[in-house]
Parts: C-alpha cells; structure tokens; sequence
C-alpha cells in the first residue's frame, strides 16, 4: 500500500512540478517571442534607416547641385545686371551731352 500510495504522491509531484512548470516556460516562451519580436522590427528599421539615408544621402547631392548652379547663374545675372546698369549710365550720359 506504501508503494502504491507513493507512486502516487510521486505522480502528484510530477504533476505539481509540471504545473508549476507550466507558467515558467509559457512565460519563457512568451520572452523569447518578444525577443524575436524585437529583433525583426529592430531589422526593419535598420533597412528603413538604410533606405532614408540613402535618399538623404541623394537628395543632399541634388541640393548641391541646385546650389552650385544657383550661385553660378546669379554671378551670371549679376554680371549681366551690372554691364546693363553700366549701358544704361553711358547712353543717358550720351543723351545729355
């Protein structure tokens, strides 16, 4: 009777051990989904910074382009401006002589 009531308490036991367990590795599993979790959404964001660099990185050259030229065509309209007013001052002053 002794064997048979410990063989019991000792499926009790098993039970108990397997239900406490039970929460440990569920919560276990739980982290390590959380974890995955964390990993591929820190992977995308890693890809989406690589691609948003990217197109800083183009958009930044074609800003200097556009400044570069800016700068070349307003040294251009300048001069042009300044050969106008020059043209400008010698007719009048050849008008009034």
């Amino acid at each position: 009777m002794t064997n048979m009531a410990s063989s019991m308490f000792g499926n009790d036991v098993v039970k108990q051990k397997e239900h406490t367990q039970s929460p440990t590795v569920d919560r276990q599993r739980q982290l390590y989904e959380k974890a995955d979790e964390l990993y591929h959404k820190h992977e995308d964001l890693s890809k989406a910074e690589a691609v948003l660099n990217e197109k800083f990185e183009k958009a930044k050259a074609k800003l200097m382009e556009y400044q570069a030229k800016f700068l070349k065509n307003k040294a251009s309209l300048q001069q042009d401006h300044d050969t106008f007013v020059k043209i400008k001052q010698q007719t009048e002053k050849d008008l009034h002589d």
